[in-house]
C-alpha cells in the first residue's frame, strides 16, 4: 500500500484538538486492518481516504474501534477512484448522517461540540473529460451548500 497524505489538526473547545489526515492510499481492499493500527499510531479519530478502488458504498467495521464508510464506482465496471471516511468508535458515535455522493466525493454529518460536516474528494486530473470535471464540480458545490444550509 503506498500512502501520501496530511495530518492536521482541528480545536474542539478551550484545549481539545482532534487529529485528522487524509491520505491517498491506491487500492484499500484488504488493508482495512493496517490503517486502523495506522490510525492509532498517528492518534487519529478522522481519516478521508482517496482512491481506495472499493466497488459500490456502504459502511463496515474495520475493527473495534473504526468505522469505515466508502463510495465507489457501481459494482459492474472496473474498480477505480474510490473514496472513504474512517472514524474512530468515538467520532462514528456521533454521526447524525452520511452520504456517498459518487465515487469521488463522499460527505459525513458529524454533532462534535460544532455540527460539521467531512467532505472527501478524489479530485479529476487533468486526463479526464471536461464535461466528467464538469459534472464533478457541480456535484462538489452541490455538496458544499448543503452543508451550509445544515450549519
Amino acid at each position: 500500500m503506498r500512502v501520501a497524505g496530511r495530518i492536521s489538526r482541528m480545536q474542539l473547545g478551550a484545549k481539545r484538538y482532534m487529529r485528522i489526515g487524509t491520505w491517498n492510499v491506491t487500492l484499500l481492499t484488504g488493508k482495512g486492518v493496517e490503517i486502523a493500527e495506522e490510525m492509532e499510531k498517528y492518534k487519529l479519530a478522522i481519516l478521508g481516504v482517496s482512491e481506495t478502488k472499493r466497488k459500490g458504498s456502504g459502511q463496515i467495521n474495520l475493527d473495534k474501534r473504526h468505522v469505515m464508510r466508502y463510495s465507489g464506482v457501481s459494482r459492474n465496471v472496473r474498480a477505480k477512484e474510490g473514496v472513504a471516511i474512517i472514524m474512530s468508535e468515538a467520532v462514528e458515535n456521533k454521526v447524525t448522517g452520511w452520504e456517498p455522493i459518487s465515487s469521488r466525493l463522499i460527505s459525513v454529518d458529524v454533532e462534535l461540540e460544532e455540527s460539521i460536516t467531512l467532505v472527501q474528494v478524489y479530485a479529476p486530473n487533468s486526463d479526464m473529460e471536461e464535461v466528467d470535471k464538469e459534472q464533478f464540480y457541480v456535484h462538489l458545490q452541490k455538496t458544499i451548500d448543503k452543508s451550509r444550509e445544515r450549519s
